[in-house]
């Protein structure tokens, strides 16, 4: 079976990453972003489970995805699955088409999906295209930010600011359940109903966030693992591995390798 080949280039002028994945077989387990993530599927079908929704992916498709809100995917064949992804930090998105969210993780548009090819290319080769091409294609996706009930969405979401303001420090369930004014038992049924994985989860996601900023300005992965909270390096490294498909080390290398 050919090595899995995984390419990542961080654009600062554009602020942004491209990303080309080929060859990967692997599953990637629930986890989410805190930036939105705009990919096209070049080979390979797979199943992807949305925000509690499943859909099938494949050649052309194009992703669309929220920070925020969870995912997984895994594979529906035997063969390698390729994708190029560009992900983008919600200021960037913002600027250029203020508060968005795309109503739908999946789009087939052949005409959107070549510009997305195109401008990704550029940026995996150290171009700097200009931004308006894409934004124009991503506002007609986007729609204007969900409306959300207060109760016990504004728990929800005040355990995760807690999380957010201290995933470095070892917490437990009870830690997380107490600012949002809950018990432990309802927190994990509310926070599962909410936002489609559970505490842990999103906690994890947090730390490997945090982590990442880190590889990126040359932190030791054993440093990178200790200042987001995890409770050693290898533990820190196959989790890192499972929900990227890159490890630390390779992700900090990319770091160095980036284009202006």
């Amino acid at each position: 079976m050919p090595a899995v080949q995984r390419d990542v280039v961080r654009n600062r002028t554009l602020s942004l990453e491209g990303w080309h994945l080929r060859g990967q077989v692997e599953a990637f387990p629930a986890h989410f972003h805190d930036y939105y993530v705009l990919g096209v599927v070049e080979e390979g079908v797979r199943r992807l489970q949305y925000r509690g929704a499943a859909y099938d992916i494949g050649p052309g498709d194009l992703l669309l995805f929220n920070p925020g809100d969870p995912h997984a995917c895994v594979q529906d064949s035997g063969e390698g699955f390729d994708y190029r992804s560009l992900h983008l930090p919600v200021q960037v998105v913002e600027a250029l088409c203020g508060p968005v969210r795309f109503a739908c993780p999946v789009a087939r548009d052949p005409r959107a999906a070549a510009s997305l090819r195109r401008f990704h290319q550029s940026v995996m080769e150290g171009g700097a295209r200009e931004m308006e091409g894409l934004a124009q294609w991503v506002r007609r996706y986007a729609a204007l930010p969900e409306q959300r009930g207060e109760m016990e969405r504004t728990g929800v979401e005040a355990a995760c600011a807690f999380m957010a303001a201290h995933y470095s420090q070892r917490l437990t369930l009870q830690d997380i359940a107490q600012p949002a004014g809950m018990s432990v038992s309802t927190l994990l049924r509310t926070f599962a109903r909410t936002k489609g994985l559970t505490p842990h989860v999103y906690l994890e996601s947090l730390r490997i966030s945090a982590a990442q900023a880190l590889l990126e300005q040359g932190v030791s992965p054993a440093q990178a693992a200790l200042e987001t909270g995890f409770s050693d390096q290898s533990h820190f490294t196959h989790r890192f591995s499972r929900l990227l498909g890159l490890t630390p080390g390779a992700y900090r290398d990319s770091a160095e390798r980036t284009r202006p």
